[in-house]
């Protein structure tokens, strides 16, 4: 089964099968736009249209770089006319951030967005192998006006020691925390903490997988800046428009 994905990936590649969902994040405080994350999706109706699998068919045959350039792309492609001064977030492996044909920025240069549009959201499926090489790999975006957010921060890669040595400019709440939160001191909590931190660093935290009114509820009471999740709008075409939560 896994030689059969790695074949329909290589496919998958070559013909640029990939395409690009985005969901919205809103400010929890007034619900105004920050910007959109793009999400990849292989082709409709193959199991890798499913981005965990397909990115870990990915890691397993050495074709991360090549995927998530591809990803890059058609999500740069797919996001010209987005709105002047919200922010488009892309999802990135750690290995590619360190890679020089990644940092050649060739992606943008027929793109009407600009770094300073961009947040790459650093994921927590691999480790980061050498933090000095990649803080400074980070500083080098930042100069050119990248962004940095820290994905599913707490799971995976990114723990809290990740968090403080690479002081993201967001940090995003893991969706189990919004599971039951309004039954579960101990997940408040935990969310308290990490709002915490990321005042401490001057980052802006967002709640992912925001699915209910009581959710929401309790994120405001705890702080968080941001949310996104079904309760505003699933993933869609470029670009749902967010419905408002009174």
């Amino acid at each position: 089964m896994e030689k059969t994905r790695i074949v329909q990936l290589r496919k998958i590649i070559k013909e640029k099968k990939i395409h690009t969902l985005f969901q919205p994040i809103v400010s929890l405080k007034d619900q105004k736009l920050l910007g959109y994350e793009a999400l990849s999706r292989g082709p409709e109706g193959m199991a890798l249209e499913k981005p965990a699998l397909l990115f870990e068919t990915a890691n397993a045959s050495s074709m991360t770089l090549k995927l998530e350039n591809l990803c890059h792309r058609q999500a740069i492609k797919s996001a010209q006319r987005l709105p002047k001064g919200l922010k488009l977030f892309l999802n990135i492996e750690t290995p590619v951030l360190d890679s020089r044909l990644y940092q050649r920025l060739d992606y943008l240069r027929e793109s009407a967005l600009r770094p300073e549009d961009i947040v790459l959201e650093i994921t927590e499926r691999s480790a980061i192998k050498d933090i000095k090489d990649f803080k400074k790999n980070m500083a080098l975006f930042r100069r050119k006006g990248f962004h940095f957010a820290l994905d599913d921060t707490g799971t995976g890669y990114n723990n809290i020691k990740v968090f403080w040595e690479l002081k993201p400019e967001y940090l995003k709440l893991p969706a189990f925390l919004m599971r039951n939160i309004e039954r579960d001191p101990l997940k408040e909590k935990f969310i308290r903490v990490l709002v915490d931190c990321a005042k401490g660093a001057k980052a802006k935290t967002i709640a992912e997988a925001v699915e209910r009114r009581i959710e929401l509820k309790v994120l405001c009471r705890l702080g968080v800046d941001f949310g996104q999740g079904y309760l505003f709008a699933r993933p869609g075409k470029p670009f749902p428009k967010p419905r408002k939560i009174r």
